[in-house]
């Protein structure tokens, strides 16, 4: 006897709810970054060192606000293993608070829209995967075939 559900049912509406999830969560991340980058003024630091981590290194920057005559030094959250690359003396855009000096960021793709978009891919992953085994490597179920009957 056929069912008449169709195969991945529960499993697409599952993976449509994480998907559309995903996809407001990546909205809300892109929406509070656009507000902090509204917020912040950009200014040129210089790579000093390095603060070692356990596998890798985080880049200290330092820099001069525009409107205060002391020099501010961050610690970059996004780690590198190669201390050669970029090497120090090199100077890099920062985004950075004017009230807050100390709370800035690299102004660059990772240190700004690498977790949105990371949150996007994986989160749409799932959905693509059960719409290529649904409608493309699944042969289409005839509901008045019977299921049970042999094979010729």
């Amino acid at each position: 006897m056929a069912s008449s559900k169709t195969p991945l049912r529960n499993t697409r509406l599952a993976v449509l709810i994480f998907a559309l999830f995903s996809v407001l969560a990546f909205g809300y991340m892109v929406l509070m970054q656009w507000q902090w980058l509204r917020q912040t003024e950009s200014a040129q630091a210089t790579l000093v060192g390095w603060k070692p981590q356990r596998y890798a290194f985080l880049p200290i920057w330092e820099y001069q606000p525009t409107e205060a005559d002391t020099v501010i030094q961050f610690t970059s959250n996004v780690p590198t293993t190669d201390t050669l690359h970029p090497t120090r003396g090199q100077q890099q855009w920062i985004r950075y608070r004017p009230e807050q000096p100390t709370q800035a960021v690299v102004y660059d793709f990772w240190h700004l829209w690498f977790a949105p978009s990371m949150v996007l891919v994986f989160g749409l992953m799932p959905l693509a995967l059960v719409c290529l085994i649904r409608y493309i490597l699944m042969a289409k179920i005839n509901p008045d075939e019977d299921l049970e009957s042999p094979l010729p």
